[in-house]
Formats: structure tokens, C-alpha cells, sequence
């Protein structure tokens, strides 16, 4: 599945997901994670001003896309468990659901 578009698989989700789920799962058990998702494509991409001047770049990180579905999918299962278990502090809001920085200055503005 290396290079595989993100596309094609949106539109294989039925048929691919029941592969992916075990594919992720014997990871999960087994602890390991392939090297190919490890690596990533570094590319520049431009700011604004002029293209001749290094500093006017910025760097992205090109990744495997199947190790971000797994990692969303882990991500969305420890929040639900922190969040049943009431294991997060009231007062933290970053990558938090419902709350946002607009909630922490009025709250930082109210003490």
C-alpha cells in the first residue's frame, strides 16, 4: 500500500477496512511499527515574498497515511478513556473537543 493515494482508499473504506483494522491491530499487539512509516518526505513550501530568499520557505513532512489513520484512531480512543474517566484536568483545553482559546482568555480573564 506504499504511495497509495489517501483517495483511493476514502472511496475502498468499505472494502479496505476490515484489512486495515487487523493490519492495525497485530501492530497495536505486537508493538511494532514499520519502518516505512517512520520516514517522511520533507518538502519546501514557499511563503509569501520572494522565492530567491531560503528564509521564505517552510517545511512540511510528508508522512505515510495509513500510520495517520491509525494514529487518529488511537487518538480518539485515549481521549474517549481520559475524558469517561475524568483523568484531564478541568483547566487543560489544548486538543481538547468543546473547548478552545477563545475559553481559556475568558477564563484566564474571569480570575
Amino acid at each position: 500500500m506504499v504511495g497509495l493515494p489517501a483517495i483511493a482508499l476514502k472511496v475502498r473504506a468499505p472494502e479496505l477496512s476490515p484489512v486495515l483494522t487487523r493490519l492495525f491491530r497485530l501492530l497495536f499487539r505486537t508493538g511494532i511499527v514499520p519502518k516505512s512509516w517512520k520516514q517522511a518526505n520533507v518538502q519546501l513550501v514557499p511563503k509569501k515574498g520572494s522565492r530567491t530568499y531560503p528564509a521564505n520557505y517552510r517545511s512540511i513532512s510528508i508522512t505515510s497515511i495509513l500510520c495517520k489513520i491509525m494514529e487518529r484512531i488511537l487518538n480518539a480512543h485515549f481521549m474517549a478513556y481520559l475524558e469517561q474517566n475524568d483523568l484531564l484536568i478541568d483547566r487543560q483545553y489544548g486538543f481538547r473537543r468543546i473547548r478552545s482559546t477563545g475559553n481559556l482568555l475568558a477564563y484566564a480573564t474571569h480570575i
